[in-house]
């Protein structure tokens, strides 16, 4: 029986017992506006006309498994008139047909459907057509093997669309696999999305409408081409919702073009596509994506987001364990520029390039990343990055990454790191944290225990590598633990400690380019066959104000083997040790200007340097140097100038400073050798020229210096003395190092320019001593 229960008295006004369309048709016919209408536990067949609701009623079944309106493939089930408000609750909506509005239901009204079934139905633009004035509301109801072109469950047509506790599962259409919506807004809460399948927007289709979505599942969607879960072209909004198993050839979870996507504490997982297995953002689009998990996913290229010619600001979230049949396993960046902020990119994997990130150069693309952790992606290019555009990192941690190439970033144009870390990164040839092949800027980062089994430990550059405030320590390499550069490289204020080669070079490897180092500390450098802290091969190498301590070569060269051109200025060489040339090996062009080399011990020859090319030292010290063969400072093997330099207390087997091994053009004049008179032949193992002289040390008071009272004492390092005991004023003084007297009972007084005058109350002075 069918009842209809009048609006105002609630009496049961008239009965049916048809068990067709037409006798529901006839009940709304004879209802008042606001009447209820209460259907059978029973099948209620279609014959060929759906029916028409063109006032404002309730419809209630005894329950969707029981109350069944079952147009036989026939015809639509419910025609909404616009203006009126119909609610359904409690139905099954099945097998029906239209084959362009709504298979079930064409509404224009205002229609809520509750505690429903809508299943089997079909026509080109859904099974419900919710359009222009339409208002529909659906709640704890579900939508099964629907199908269309258009939404195979809703097609929302410039209407109203608000679904809450909702489940569409099976579906299959063209264009949305559930839902389709053209320039209407909709809502989605607590609903679930399972095996609906599409060409486009497996779950869900937003066509230059507004669409949101909270709290809810897309698991299991298949399109073969865009949005395996949701595909956007409008605005997009989606808050705490699961994507996982979705697939598709873009965008497996998610694809959004054009428009703006917001996606927020969203899981994505085990998504797959081509592009995008997770996320794809293309053509110009932005995501805005925060505190989302991205995890599993698999695609060839952008395994967890692909940003295809679009853009992204990623914030507080995790993209985890993503895997690139080609290249980019968590990120690909390409067109517009991108942020990524307070996120962890760890463990993806890309089979080419960028393991954790790919950015694409097209168009001078930036990506900014700040407080992010690159862990553990590997690739055969740049583990962490691969980037063939411009990536600026700041505060960030890159760690354990591995690459054939670029352990943590292979760079193809614009890098620049700032207040980051590397550390145990590793790769198979070259870089073991970078890669560089053009420019690179790197201010006050730390690249520690970063490891290479062939070139680079830290850096291989290719280009330029501008390096400052920056740590390199306990990187290891078969060759070059810090850096391997083969073009201009420029490193100021930076330490270099504890790196370690397997065999040759230490810790810089430089073949050429101009390069220039500044401030900068090489401490503990070990076990380099030669060229302890730097290998010079053909670069144009500048040195200035730098430190080299305690490193040391298994063969020559503990701080530098030069092979190129080199200029050292200020610079200190301290205890460092190897089988020959302590300090440095020169077969190249070495000049050096007030350096000093103190402590330095060789095995062999060379104390301080063996130099088997051009060499010119002016204003250095050296001091207490070592060699057990010969020269305690210095072995010449080429043409060779000292001037204004200190050499004092260096010895060989022989008691030599300065060994010569056969040179004929040696100048070493203007220097201070410890002494007034110094005991040449014990010096050195060789004859001096006619007009050779040497620096000698004077003073004048004009008190005694005995009397404590204000004297006025001159010290003078400007004068020299020839062979023929002749004294004149040396030329230059400011090339002159600084030098140290001390004063008995005063102390030590420093010289420069090799003169100083003193006003002081002066105590006894038996004994000046320099």
């Amino acid at each position: 029986m069918i009842g209809v229960v009048c609006a105002e008295d609630n009496n049961v006004t008239e009965n049916a017992t048809n068990e067709d369309f037409q006798a529901i048709q006839i009940l709304i016919d004879n209802a008042n506006p606001g009447d209820s209408i209460y259907l059978e536990n029973k099948t209620y067949q279609g014959s060929g006309s759906p029916i028409i609701v063109n006032k404002s009623v309730n419809v209630y079944g005894v329950d969707s498994s029981k109350t069944i309106l079952d147009a036989s493939n026939k015809s639509s089930i419910f025609l909404i008139s616009k203006d009126v408000k119909v609610n359904f609750n409690g139905l099954t909506l099945t097998n029906g047909y239209n084959e362009t509005k709504g298979g079930a239901i064409y509404n224009l009204g205002i229609l809520n459907i509750t505690n429903s079934k809508i299943s089997s139905n079909y026509a080109e633009s859904g099974a419900i057509r919710n359009e222009g004035t339409g208002k529909l509301t659906i709640s704890n109801s579900l939508f099964d093997k629907n199908c269309g072109s258009f939404g195979a469950a809703i097609d929302n047509y410039v209407g109203y669309l608000n679904i809450v506790d909702t489940t569409f599962t099976n579906n299959d259409c063209l264009e949305g696999g559930a839902i389709y919506n053209r320039f209407g807004e909709f809502l989605v809460y607590n609903c679930t999305f399972i095996n609906n399948s599409a060409a486009r927007g497996g779950g869900v289709y937003n066509n230059r409408g507004g669409m949101y979505i909270y709290n809810s599942r897309f698991i299991a969607n298949n399109v073969y081409d865009l949005g395996g879960g949701i595909k956007s072209w409008g605005s997009c909004e989606v808050y705490n919702t699961v994507l996982i198993n979705n697939t598709a050839k873009q965008g497996g979870g998610i694809y959004v073009s054009e428009f703006t996507l917001i996606a927020e504490n969203c899981f994505v997982e085990n998504n797959s596509a081509h592009w995008g297995g997770g996320i794809a953002v293309e053509a110009k689009a932005t995501a805005k994506i925060k505190n989302a998990t991205i995890i599993n996913n698999l695609a060839d290229r952008g395994a967890g987001i692909d940003i295809n010619m679009g853009s992204i600001d990623l914030q507080d979230s995790i993209v985890n364990n993503n895997v690139a049949k080609y290249g980019a396993g968590g990120i690909y960046f390409a067109l517009l520029s991108s942020t990524v902020k307070n996120t962890y990119i760890c463990n993806n994997i890309a089979n080419t390039s960028g393991g954790g990130c790919y950015i694409y150069g097209f168009r001078g693309v930036v990506v900014n990343f700040t407080n992010v952790i690159i862990n553990n992606n590997s690739a055969s290019k740049g583990g962490a990055i691969y980037s063939t555009g411009t990536a600026n990192i700041q505060n960030s941690i890159l760690n354990s990454n591995n690459a054939y190439k670029g352990g943590a970033i292979y760079n193809e144009l614009n890098l620049t790191v700032k207040d980051s870390q590397f550390f145990e990164n590793t790769a198979d040839s070259w870089g073991g944290a970078i890669y560089n092949n053009l420019n690179s800027f790197i201010d006050n980062v730390v690249l520690n225990s970063n490891e290479v089994k062939q070139f680079g430990g830290a850096i291989y550059n290719e280009k330029l590598v501008n390096a400052k405030n920056s740590l390199f320590e306990s990187n290891k390499a078969l060759q070059a633990g810090a850096i391997y550069s083969t073009n201009d490289l420029i490193i100021d204020n930076s330490q270099f400690i504890k790196n370690y080669v397997k065999r040759n070079y230490c810790v810089l490897m430089l073949s050429k380019g101009d390069v220039n180092i500044t401030n900068s500390l090489f401490k503990f450098n070990t076990n380099a066959d030669e060229g302890g802290c730097i290998f010079n091969y053909n670069a144009n190498l500048l040195i200035d104000a730098s430190q080299f301590i305690s490193n040391d070569a298994r063969s020559y060269g503990a701080a530098i083997d030069n092979s190129g051109n080199l200029t050292i200025k200020n610079s200190l060489f301290y205890k460092n040790k190897a089988y020959g040339a302590a300090a440095i090996d020169n077969s190249g062009n070495l000049v050096i200007i007030k350096s000093n080399f103190t402590d330095n011990v060789a095995t062999n020859n060379g104390g301080a340097i063996d130099s088997n090319g051009k060499l010119i030292i002016i204003g250095s010290i050296f001091k207490n140097n070592l060699a057990g063969n010969n020269g305690g400072a210095l072995i010449l093997r080429g043409d060779t100038t000292v001037t204004h330099s200190i050499i004092y207390n260096n010895h060989d087997k022989n008691g030599y400073a300065i060994f010569n091994k056969g040179v004929e053009n040696i100048s070493l004049s203007n220097n201070w050798w410890g002494s007034n008179n110094p005991d040449f032949e014990k010096l050195l193992n060789m004859g001096t020229s006619d007009d050779f002289n040497w620096i000698i040390m004077s003073f004048s008071s004009n008190n005694q210096l005995i009397q404590y009272k204000n004297s006025i004492l001159n010290i003078n390092f400007d004068n020299v003395k020839d062979k023929m005991g002749n004294v004149y004023k040396i030329n230059s003084t400011e090339l002159l190092p600084i030098f140290k007297i001390a004063l008995s009972n005063y102390g030590e007084v420093t010289i420069s320019n090799g003169f100083k005058s003193m006003n002081k109350n002066i105590p006894l002075i038996t004994s000046i001593s320099a």
